[in-house]
């Protein structure tokens, strides 16, 4: 069995293909090779050579939502990009394409679609990119991952799959997080992340309240590779014995991290909501206000309105909200309980599993 796999440009849709590529090979019944097709220098490349995926790059246009010139020249990569996808795709022969969306998946679906293979792609947020929006017009099945994205495309097409989460990351131990973290028993642990970049705004705003969240959590602070410097800079001259920095962690640390915490302040990635809800773990979301479509403020929302996440708005957000916020719902545990409980009723651990059915499905069609 041949499957094509392309998507990337960002971490959000690099970890779902991971976690498809790891089912596939687990439940098919036959041996299944892949090929990864993605951009030049987009992530994709270097997690499709770690774990021995050929990769084939081809030429690449972005949508802006915004006026560049730069959109005029990628009028013209497009085609270039179908036209290699075309020739690939007709040496490698694929059985099914499995596209994650993103601009970097439109020249590869579009040719897949000419050479007649049968095609699945997955939108992760509630509202869908633009991407994928116009490729639902030549893909036989739409895995989706809120009911709530469903308006968007043509009704018979869409599957409620859910997000498939990194593989890995339900191995987390609180016994290993205390132990790597360096953290005491018996003090609330807070995780604070931006995402797979980091969120300048989110760093700025959890160091200015460190003198006040240290008197009584501890935290461990992801704050993206390109921010380590400046954040390492700001920090305030008090003990942080209890504050843990890195710029990033691996899958297996992130798993101790959200295993360990009792509470995660983050951005509203389809991504991490997903790890969220399968791990039971109660939130504080700070959307980010420039996501395309508003995605990011629509997804926690949505956790919002289950009563499973407490959201901030990026606009409200301050040092003394922050803190106040977190107190609040430390001081009140019941409230945590409800969330952890509510957010459980979201989860969809088998995501990746609903995935690689249809794409098997598609197969023997």
């Amino acid at each position: 069995m041949r499957i094509l796999l392309t998507g990337g440009g960002t971490g959000g849709h690099v970890f779902p293909i991971l976690a498809v590529v790891n089912e596939l090979k687990r439940l098919s019944e036959e041996k299944v090779d892949f090929l990864w097709i993605g951009s030049r220098k987009g992530p994709e490349r270097d997690s499709a050579k770690k774990r021995g995926i050929p990769y084939r790059s081809i030429c690449t246009g972005k949508f802006r939502r915004y006026f560049s010139w730069l959109n005029f020249l990628d009028i013209f990569r497009i085609p270039i990009g179908k036209a290699q996808a075309f020739f690939i795709i007709r040496s490698f022969r694929p059985d099914a394409i499995f596209s994650k969306g993103g601009y970097v998946s439109l020249p590869a679906v579009l040719a897949g679609w000419s050479l007649r293979v049968p095609s699945l792609i997955h939108e992760s947020d509630t509202v869908p990119g633009l991407a994928n929006r116009f490729l639902s017009k030549f893909v036989l099945k739409i895995a989706i991952s809120f009911k709530e994205t469903e308006k968007y495309f043509p009704t018979p097409k869409c599957i409620l799959t859910g997000n498939p989460i990194r593989p890995g990351i339900l191995e987390g131990s609180k016994e290993r997080g205390f132990r790597y973290f360096g953290l005491e028993y018996g003090r609330p642990i807070i995780l604070v992340t931006g995402g797979s970049q980091g969120s300048r705004k989110i760093n700025e705003i959890t160091v200015k309240a460190l003198p006040k969240l240290l008197e009584k959590y501890q935290l461990i602070h992801l704050c993206g590779k390109r921010n380590l410097s400046a954040v390492s800079r700001k920090l305030p001259s008090i003990s942080l014995k209890n504050y843990k920095l890195y710029p990033f962690l691996p899958v297996l640390k992130m798993a101790d991290a959200l295993a360990v915490a009792d509470l995660v302040v983050s951005r509203a990635g389809a991504n991490l909501l997903a790890e969220l809800a399968v791990l039971g773990k109660p939130s504080i979301l700070i959307p980010l206000p420039t996501a395309a479509s508003d995605h990011q403020r629509k997804n926690a929302r949505v956790f919002e309105k289950e009563n499973a996440t407490f959201v901030i708005e990026e606009k409200d957000l301050a040092h003394d909200t922050l803190f106040k916020e977190i107190n609040w719902l430390f001081e009140h545990r019941e409230r945590l309980d409800k969330m952890s409980g509510n957010v459980l009723k979201l989860a969809r651990p088998n995501a990746a599993r609903r995935i690689v059915e249809e794409i098997l499905n598609l197969i023997k069609k």
